[in-house]
């Protein structure tokens, strides 16, 4: 019984309707929350990149021509300033001559493993043409690294190139920029995004946390308003299950309901009525028929009792046995009107008209009512017309017509 209860809960409307809406919701949620962290992401390198250009820029005076001196002393003291001042482990500093050679850097206590060198600097001529930077920019190992060119327009370089790059015992990745010199010199910085990422990690766990809680609301939202959506159908189940236990005077209620559940409501009432009215015509009908059923049976009976209590002649039993055939075709003749009525409610009966004399459907009325009324010592007669109306009909029909009309004075 558990198992038939789990298996229609798991079955029905709200359940499906909960799971839609939660799987439509999870799929909206995490869209959203995918192109935000695109756009997080991206913008955070984006800063990033105008940090490490901006660097780039300041350093301008280390591209100066060679026959200016330049003071290896002061680079290395300002290196060591500068990635303190803004934290050693976050931020490096190096400046190579024209064979790559390491001038000056700044302090590497925590950078271990961070070298430059010809095989891992990118290299890009200064003003390149457009077809030149794009086969830059698409060559495999610069795609990988994320490389990106940003315009200088400097006398010193027309360009400062940034990549992505990643070290060996470190779990963050690095953001280097390089600024060549036309002297060849070459100046490097560099920027741990492990913020970057403790950032994006908290926007992480923030969307999953609001993710849960939003879709506890969902699901008890939607359970709710499914539940008040549903009750208009729980009513019109309600008011079958009491139909079913033969209440045919129950009506669903449709009142502050919605537009689709009172439409229904409303149908479902008015099939009601229409079914009332038809148990209500068969339950009239079949009374009907019963009755028109024993009048000939008592008119067969008493002439025949009649016949044999009395000293009867040949000629009364030929006169009752002819009056006995003549209630027993009225007898068939209701049977099949009753039949033709069952085809003609079930949509199988064939119209077929004909011309009738109401002359004669009233004659066989009067026939078929004649010893009822003797019965009840009802004054019953037919009076005769001059002459005879047709008309073009269904012969049952009419008869039946009559047959009722007259059941019910």
């Amino acid at each position: 019984m558990s198992s038939n209860k789990r298996e229609s809960k798991f079955k029905s409307l709200r359940f499906r309707l909960s799971v839609w809406y939660s799987g439509a919701f999870t799929i909206i949620f995490f869209l959203v929350f995918a192109i935000v962290h695109i756009y997080v992401y991206n913008h955070l390198l984006n800063l990033t990149d105008n940090n490490l250009f901006e660097k780039a820029k300041r350093h301008l005076w280390l591209g100066y021509p060679e026959r200016t001196t330049v003071d290896v002393k002061d680079v290395r003291e300002n290196f060591e300033f500068i990635s303190s001042k803004e934290g050693s482990h976050d931020v490096f500093y190096f400046f190579l001559d024209s064979a790559y050679n390491i001038v000056a850097e700044s302090s590497l206590e925590y950078w271990d493993g961070l070298t430059f060198d010809s095989t891992n600097i990118p290299y890009l001529p200064d003003r390149p043409g457009k077809d030149e930077l794009k086969a830059f920019l698409n060559d495999k190992r610069n795609r990988e690294l994320k490389t990106t060119v940003i315009p200088l327009n400097h006398e010193y370089r027309s360009h400062t190139i940034l990549q992505t790059i990643k070290l060996d015992g470190r779990t963050d990745k690095i953001r280097v920029a390089y600024q060549f010199f036309n002297t060849n010199r070459l100046f490097i910085t560099g920027i741990s995004l492990q913020d970057n990422a403790k950032f994006t990690s908290i926007l992480s766990r923030l969307f999953i946390l609001t993710y849960v809680l939003l879709l506890i609301v969902v699901v008890v939202m939607v359970n709710l308003l499914t539940k008040k959506a549903l009750d208009g159908v729980a009513k019109v189940t309600t008011t079958a299950v009491q139909i079913g236990k033969n209440n045919l005077g129950s009506r669903v209620p449709s009142e502050n309901e919605s537009t689709e559940i009172r439409t229904l409501a409303e149908a479902f009432n008015e099939m009601l009525d229409r079914i009332e009215q038809l148990m209500k015509e068969q339950r009239s009908m079949t009374h009907n028929i019963a009755h028109d059923l024993r009048s000939p049976i008592t008119s067969i009976r008493g002439m025949a009792e009649t016949t044999l209590t009395a000293n009867s002649s040949v000629v009364d039993y030929e006169l009752m046995s002819g009056r006995i055939i003549a209630n027993c075709d009225r007898l068939v003749h209701l049977i099949n009107s009753a039949l033709d009525i069952s085809d003609i409610e079930s949509g199988n009966f064939k119209v077929e008209t004909e011309d009738l004399l109401l002359s004669e459907v009233l004659m066989d009325c009067y026939e078929v009512y004649l010893p009822i009324a003797e019965e009840k010592k009802i004054d019953f007669s037919l009076a005769e017309t001059k002459e005879d109306v047709k008309v073009k009909a269904i012969n049952i029909c009419c008869r039946e017509l009559l047959e009722m009309w007259w059941t019910t004075l």
